[in-house]
């Protein structure tokens, strides 16, 4: 598979992408290209790959999966690097899965639940209660 990055994108910026893809063992190359235009080099890494399978990553932070059947203006997927909402390596585990014909990863992110950082009320006040003993014998050995 081809995957097509702007000369202006910082290799950090791609390795969830790479990742993605690698946990898939699907095989990849990475070309960096003058082109900038994230649609533009999603189509061509399609368009010349194989697999028929391209991703491109424009100076804008926008990534494309493209496929070679399809038009150039409607890729498959298309998120943005800074988007922390979506998942970079969804999206190249995705390109890997399309080569393979498996079902996509979703690429939202599920938030894990919100952690209350409050014990119960009851194991509060058993805490609470604890310590003021605590303080208690501290204060009455000191004397």
């Amino acid at each position: 598979m081809q995957i097509l990055v702007s000369h202006s994108i910082g290799e950090g910026q791609i390795m969830e992408l790479l990742y993605g893809m690698e946990e898939e063992e699907v095989p990849f190359t990475v070309q960096r290209l003058k082109e900038d235009t994230a649609i533009q080099l999603g189509y061509q890494a399609a368009c010349s790959s194989r697999l028929g399978v391209g991703i491109g990553v424009g100076s804008d932070y926008s990534v494309i999966l493209h496929y070679e059947k399809l038009l150039k203006e409607e890729p498959l997927f298309q998120m943005n690097i800074l988007d922390h909402s979506l998942s970079l390596r969804a999206l190249g585990a995705n390109a890997a899965r399309l080569v393979k014909g498996m079902p996509f990863k979703e690429l939202d992110i599920k938030e894990p639940p919100i952690q209350n950082d409050r014990l119960p009320e009851k194991q509060e006040s058993i805490t609470k209660n604890r310590i003021a003993s605590i303080i208690r014998r501290v204060l009455s050995e000191a004397e």
